[in-house]
C-alpha cells in the first residue's frame, strides 16, 4: 500500500474542527506522513 508523504488539513474554529483534526492526525499517523495545518486569515491585499 502507497503511503501520502504529507497531509494537510484546514486549521480552523468551526465547531467540528477537532473532529477533523484529530482525523487528520490518525490517517497521517497511519501513513507515516508529515502533518500541516493552514489557517487562513484573509486574503492579501498584494495577491
Amino acid at each position: 500500500m502507497m503511503g501520502y508523504p504529507t497531509i494537510l488539513v484546514h486549521a480552523d474554529q468551526a465547531p467540528h474542527a477537532g473532529a477533523r483534526l484529530l482525523l487528520a492526525v490518525r490517517l497521517a499517523r497511519a501513513c507515516g506522513a508529515h502533518l500541516t495545518g493552514v489557517a487562513c486569515s484573509g486574503v492579501s491585499r498584494f495577491a
